[in-house]
């Protein structure tokens, strides 16, 4: 069966396009997470320590709540 290669422009475009759009997503998630590259697999106690670490100022020293 031979290849229909007016069809192969239009494909070449489609990959093009997703490989575009997937490097400008790795941009912006990169730059949104403070030029540092994405956290995988953060459980609870990441997410609470990153709250926490972001506003120190919540709690008075010594209190315990």
């Amino acid at each position: 069966m031979p290849v229909p290669w007016e069809t192969l422009l239009p494909f070449g475009l489609v990959i093009a396009m997703f490989t575009v759009s997937g490097a400008g997503m790795s941009t912006v998630s990169y730059l949104a997470e403070g030029y540092k590259p994405r956290r995988y697999n953060t459980d609870i106690w990441d997410r609470q320590s990153k709250t926490r670490s972001s506003n120190p100022q919540t709690r008075l020293p010594g209190s315990l709540y």
